[in-house]
């Protein structure tokens, strides 16, 4: 996140590009994937954990999208995690940022 202060609109656009593409990939992948959780999943990594076939999360296991807090729309993520935990929590994850338990 640190280097993207300077970022502008292209680099913004690249970088999201990116980032929709190693989703999008994940999540069409021809086998199973599974997703192994034992800490905080923050940001992209719930996108990430969302693409998988199988999440297995620890107790310890903590789940975020924070880039709500600094102003940030996890737009790239949401389809994913929209599909993951359904419209109605992903909407109230999405405005709130509060903190998921496993």
């Amino acid at each position: 996140m640190k280097r993207m202060v300077d970022y502008d609109l292209e680099d913004n656009l690249a970088d999201s590009r990116k980032l929709a593409a190693l989703m999008h990939g994940l999540d069409t992948l021809p086998c199973p994937t599974i997703c192994r959780v034992q800490g905080a999943a923050f940001g992209g990594a719930v996108g990430l954990a969302a693409c998988c076939d199988i999440v297995v999360a620890s107790e310890k296991a903590k789940f975020c999208l924070s880039e709500v807090n600094i102003g940030l729309s996890p737009a790239v993520i949401s389809p994913y995690v929209q599909r993951a935990l359904g419209q109605r929590q992903m909407r109230r994850y999405a405005l709130t940022a509060e903190v998921m338990d496993a």
